[in-house]
């Protein structure tokens, strides 16, 4: 049962919160009342969430506000709202600006409303009536949810010729700790020579499939195609004993009605409510591989924002054995996770210990309004 029948929030680029406490079963409301700027991506974004929360049996309704930065009317649009629903309502500071949450703080304190806020580790916490108890939201979205909330369809969930490679990347994953260097090794000492799986290793050659997919032949597959079903198929792993982790998306192709443009991305998880964007770049055939992956981690930085918000992390997987300082630097001031070839071989482990940043002062420090 709700605590009131209508929650209001404000419309932002940051969408989750609004979606997460709707849904969550002692928060859900009746109604969701979405307060929103007349700019039209923010207008755009409100009759989004109005969708996909009407999809899942929520009323909800469209209030609009002159603007996100000009605290008396936002006030006024409070006040209006108070004289119609009173203390029916419930007030959600999580998105929007500063300036709206100091409005929700205040009608809440004039009106004797309840009012909430989310942080980054999934943890609701009461601003007003100010108490100690706190609510961890429930993990009740998918990644359809989530992308559907930022104006983004998924065309496609499945990698490339996954069912047919899928007995190799097994193999691979279960004795990665000596396999995983031996096909590395292999790929760059036979890269000149269009490395095929004649030059594999016994044991991995076996459980190659028979004939080779069409348009994937077995050594354009070894280029790249392997580290994608590699990542994709430790984090199936992860799922099966971490709750947690509630979603994930392998080979995926979206579509940005916001933007209107396409983009593939190799595998996302949710876990905790929360995007993970992975990447894959094998650059074993690749002169100059560090500018390249310098390249790749602005690529990722733009595409995690694009897709979850600022708190969504990126982990970029790489065969590079060494991986230059600056590299290094500019993938941890982007939130991204770097992963090369000494890593991969513990990529359970690694994983694990990526999807934390909920807890972390890095993710708090960047949790946008």
């Amino acid at each position: 049962m709700s605590l009131t029948p209508i929650q209001v929030a404000f419309t932002a680029k940051e969408t989750i919160p609004v979606i997460s406490a709707a849904l969550d079963k002692t928060l859900r409301p009746k109604q969701v009342i979405l307060i929103h700027t007349p700019d039209p991506p923010f207008r755009q974004r409100a009759q989004i969430l109005r969708e996909l929360l009407q999809e899942n049996g929520i009323a909800t309704r469209l209030v609009a506000t002159p603007s996100a930065f000009d605290l008396p009317p936002l006030l006024d649009t409070l006040n209006h709202l108070v004289a119609t629903y009173g203390t029916q309502l419930t007030l959600n500071a999580t998105t929007g600006t500063h300036v709206m949450s100091t409005a929700a703080l205040l009608s809440a304190q004039r009106h004797n409303l309840r009012v909430f806020y989310i942080r980054p580790d999934d943890r609701l916490i009461w601003l007003h009536p100010n108490e100690s108890t706190t609510l961890e939201i429930e993990d009740r979205i998918n990644l359809h949810h989530f992308l559907r909330a930022r104006g983004i369809t998924i065309r496609e969930t499945e990698h490339t010729h996954w069912q047919a490679y899928q007995p190799f990347i097994r193999h691979l994953y279960h004795h990665r700790r000596t396999l995983i260097p031996q096909l590395i090794q292999t790929l760059r000492n036979n890269n000149s020579n269009n490395t095929s799986a004649p030059h594999l290793n016994p044991q991995l050659r076996w459980y190659l499939p028979t004939p080779e997919p069409h348009k994937l032949p077995h050594k354009n597959y070894l280029r790249g195609g392997w580290l994608e079903h590699y990542v994709y198929y430790a984090a199936l792993q992860i799922k099966q004993s971490d709750p947690q982790l509630q979603d994930i998306l392998g080979g995926a192709k979206l579509h940005s009605r916001l933007h209107n443009n396409h983009t593939e991305v190799d595998t996302l998880l949710l876990y905790n409510n929360r995007l993970y964007v992975i990447e894959c770049k094998s650059l074993i055939s690749t002169s100059n591989p560090a500018n390249k992956i310098v390249n790749f981690v602005y690529k990722l930085d733009s595409l995690m924002d694009d897709l979850g918000g600022q708190i969504t992390q990126g982990m970029l997987l790489t065969t590079l054995k060494h991986l230059p300082d600056r590299v290094n630097q500019r993938a941890h001031f982007n939130q991204i996770k770097l992963v090369g070839q000494n890593a991969l071989v513990h990529i359970d482990r690694r994983l694990r210990q990526w999807l934390k940043p909920a807890n972390s002062q890095d993710a708090r420090n960047k949790a946008a309004k």
